[in-house]
């Protein structure tokens, strides 16, 4: 599926979609079969075949992601609980600022310290270090 495949851009973190997203929520885009289908079911799809629920959800909340190991098969309201949970933080830290977080909160530095130095919230910071945000990120 090349013409898939040619409309991702693989960074550090997510794989984002770019080519058409949809007018609402910013999804991706992709017209199969006669059909318009979200990127990242596509995706999805293609990696590991037809998911048992019907909703895949982002654990990094990045609505043009499509990298199959950022996404799970979910329900709605978990959904809202991990958007609520990451906040604003979409794209905002690389995957080697979640790693120097981490390290940095091991090492004693205080969460208000370090929210300073990346310019997101202590909370964001927290969940950061507590594996509820950026969890797929390893040290």
């Amino acid at each position: 599926m090349d013409r898939f495949w040619r409309k991702v851009e693989k960074t550090e973190t997510c794989w984002l979609w770019r080519g058409a997203l949809l007018q609402r929520g910013g999804y991706g885009a992709f017209r199969l079969e006669g059909r318009t289908r979200r990127a990242h079911t596509v995706a999805w799809e293609l990696c590991k075949g037809q998911p048992a629920k019907t909703q895949l959800n982002h654990v990094c909340n990045v609505a043009s992601c499509v990298n199959p190991s950022h996404l799970y098969e979910g329900t709605k309201s978990q959904n809202s609980i991990d958007a609520s949970k990451i906040g604003g933080l979409n794209n905002k830290l690389s995957e080697a600022d979640v790693i120097e977080i981490r390290t940095l909160a091991a090492q004693g530095i205080s969460n208000k310290l370090i929210a300073e130095k990346y310019g997101v919230t202590r909370q964001a910071i927290r969940a950061i270090v507590r594996k509820r945000n950026y969890a797929w990120v390893k040290i």
